[in-house]
């Protein structure tokens, strides 16, 4: 008898097995299918394989389908296929209790999984040369074939998928840097569309949980799976993302393309809706051609804020491209901002009762005439005594830090408040005890005397990573390396918020 075998329901219970090239023309036989896994082996330990299914023939037959469902073949014991674990089997022919004919069936060890496990997957990979490219990689597809929607409006994309697995390449053409959520849909073959489909399959109620965990997946006829991408279109990119943790800042991402040929960049904020003299350059570099990400911790609060890129390219020509609208939303009262380390703390201004701008003057008296004559310049900017109220020693401490570590300072305001945004060099500082009696109590009133003067450019700020920094951070190169493996990532380092 060649009898042969061959499994023919993939990997979801319950298991069949196709049986051709039986010989029952002698009379009736009896067809067994065998099943050995590691859960079998802890049943029977002697022999390690179990009858799970017994089909008796007629005379004559030849083929016949072998299903290993759960159902009972010996009354009281449970005989569903293990989820997980290598499952293998056999089919035999018997006719009058003794072996005819016995066949391996092809296709195993299969390892059974429940419905619809595993889940349908989406991920992406930005092409380095070429950031405008990503690869995507599906898995766990329950078809041979996928839709692939790569999120920024364009044609949708029908990727072949073999053993549930598929990649497609896509380029995006939208100029600058912007985030799509691409999504990935896979049909997936309605398994029990009425209670008879289901119960044939599932014959009782212990079956279910190893068969399908869910009741939403019991009908499920598609799959969707997403993930976000961020291309990169044309000669230069810039994107801000706000951030309130662990203080207000927004993170800037500037990518340039054909890094050899550039001379110089910069990056400038500008606030559209603010006085025109919180705009200014925030970074300047010749030594960064492929662009880095930074952090400005004196983006205004509650204002939109746009960023804008310079290139500077070695042939003389320049690029420009703004970065997506920002609003640092979600902050309440006002902010200290050092200007040099970025070090910022909330702060309770007391009182701020008076600005004076002081007047650049010259008088000529002239001999017998009343009136002199006045030579006289553009005020100076405000100055001013900001007091501040501190209620704790850590609050004293950190900002006594935030004034006199580079002595100039930036004070971010509320737009609805009567307060202005101002940057102002750090004069004298008085430190007044509220409770004077009391030992025990750290309230101080805080007096800073404070020219107001204009944001502080790149060009004339100090660098904010020095080899102090890095000496206190990290013992030896290696370290370095393991951290910030490159110039660039040592560049956008802040020692102040990895403290």
């Amino acid at each position: 008898m060649a009898l042969s075998a061959e499994l023919t329901s993939g990997a979801y219970a319950p298991v069949r097995v196709s049986v051709e090239g039986i010989d029952a023309a002698d009379g009736p036989v009896k067809l067994f299918l065998w099943r050995s896994s590691e859960v079998d082996a802890l049943i029977e330990p002697r022999a390690g394989w179990r009858v799970v299914s017994v089909l008796d023939l007629d005379q004559g037959t030849t083929t016949a389908e072998l299903v290993d469902d759960g159902r009972n073949v010996t009354p009281g014991m449970y005989l569903a296929p293990p989820i997980g674990v290598p499952l293998t089997y056999q089919a035999q022919v018997q006719k009058d209790g003794a072996p005819v004919a016995t066949a391996d069936v092809v296709g195993t060890p299969v390892v059974l999984r429940v419905w619809p496990d595993p889940r349908l997957s989406l991920t992406a990979e930005q092409n380095a040369a070429d950031r405008s490219k990503f690869t995507f990689t599906i898995k766990g597809g329950k078809t041979d074939s996928a839709t692939l929607d790569p999120g920024d409006g364009g044609n949708l994309i029908t990727v072949p998928l073999t053993g549930g697995e598929g990649r497609a390449t896509y380029g995006y053409t939208d100029p600058g840097h912007h985030t799509y959520r691409a999504c990935v849909t896979v049909p997936a073959p309605v398994r029990w569309t009425t209670w008879e489909r289901l119960g044939a399959d599932i014959p009782n109620w212990a079956v279910v949980p190893d068969s399908f965990g869910r009741w939403d997946v019991a009908t499920l006829d598609a799959e969707t799976a997403c993930t976000e991408v961020s291309p990169d279109v044309g000669k230069a990119t810039i994107w801000a993302e706000p951030h309130l943790n662990p203080w207000p800042y927004a993170q800037i991402t500037a990518w340039i393309g054909d890094p050899d040929d550039v001379q110089r960049w910069t990056i400038e904020r500008i606030v559209p809706d603010s006085p025109p003299d919180l705009n200014t350059v925030i970074f300047v570099t010749e030594s960064n051609p492929a662009g880095l990400s930074l952090e400005d911790n004196e983006i205004p609060l509650g204002v939109p804020v746009v960023y804008r890129l310079h290139v500077l390219y070695k042939n003389g020509t320049t690029y420009e491209i703004d970065a997506q609208v920002v609003t640092l939303d979600g902050t309440r009262g006002c902010f200290l901002t050092s200007t040099g380390t970025g070090q910022t703390m909330p702060v309770q201004v007391q009182s701020w009762s008076e600005r004076a701008r002081a007047a650049r003057q010259a008088l000529l008296e002239i001999q017998a005439r009343e009136d002199p004559v006045v030579l006289s310049d553009v005020h100076t900017t405000p100055s001013s005594t900001l007091v501040f109220l501190t209620r704790t020693r850590g609050e004293l401490v950190n900002l006594r830090a935030v004034l006199t570590e580079t002595r100039l300072c930036v004070l971010r305001t509320q737009p609805s408040s009567s307060l202005e945004t101002v940057y102002f060099a750090v004069g004298n500082i008085t430190e007044g005890r509220l409770y004077p009696g009391r030992g025990d109590r750290w309230e101080r009133l805080v007096q800073v005397e404070a020219q107001e003067v204009a944001p502080v450019p790149a060009t004339a700020r100090l660098l904010h990573v020095s080899w102090e920094d890095v000496g206190a951070r990290w013992a030896t190169w290696a370290d370095v390396g393991a951290a910030v493996p490159t110039w660039q990532d040592l560049a956008g380092w802040n020692p102040e918020r990895a403290a």
